[in-house]
């Protein structure tokens, strides 16, 4: 699965990690969750004001 990650402290752009990770196992009493996320276009998105 894609995942991203960081092994130590610090600004995101010096330790953040993307790769590829095996699939997790959960273990007796926890659950795996899948996650999806979605792009939004904001030009669709009207603001009103009053």
């Amino acid at each position: 699965m894609k995942a991203a990650w960081y092994e130590k402290q610090g600004a995101a752009r010096d330790v953040l990690i993307v790769g590829e990770m095996d699939d997790p196992q959960p273990s007796a009493g926890e659950v795996r969750i899948r996650i999806a996320a979605r792009r939004r276009i904001w030009s669709a998105v009207q603001v009103v004001y009053n």
